[in-house]
């Protein structure tokens, strides 16, 4: 079996459904409440409850609070997780494509800010150095 998931931009995408029904069980197993559980982790109960039945992603980090809070690994939840079919998220595959795009842009938005940068240090550089020889000369 495949497992099926992965990030983008905080969200964890997989069957959402199944995700709800392991955290709705797995805090009712250990006797912990819908408010217990969203003011551990941080979130409106409502919030909650729409991670029960399945109709918000879920950010990791909310994710792993509630990992950590009901003493589970995070690798929990996604032990179940199938491949969905070929061709099923075309979206996501486009979101995936601006992202990195988006990604590479401000990396070389930095790197060319990083560039000017150092091109400014070494003039500095060479000025002192320059003001150093005259120094001696005097």
């Amino acid at each position: 079996m495949l497992k099926y998931y992965f990030i983008l931009d905080k969200h964890i995408f997989m069957d959402l459904i199944k995700l709800g029904e392991k955290i709705k069980s797995l805090a009712k197993q250990k006797n912990i409440s819908p408010e217990m559980l969203s003011g551990a982790v941080g979130i409106a109960r409502t919030t909650l409850y729409n991670y029960y039945n399945g109709s918000n992603k879920i950010e990791i980090d909310v994710l792993d609070k509630m990992s950590d809070y009901l003493g589970v690994h995070i690798t929990y939840w996604f032990d179940d997780m199938e491949a969905p079919p070929i061709g099923s998220h075309p979206n996501i595959d486009q979101t995936i494509t601006n992202n990195l795009k988006h990604k590479v842009e401000l990396q070389q938005q930095e790197i060319e800010g990083l560039k000017r940068e150092m091109k400014m240090k070494d003039k500095i550089i060479e000025l002192l150095e320059e003001g150093k020889g005259k120094k001696r000369n005097v």
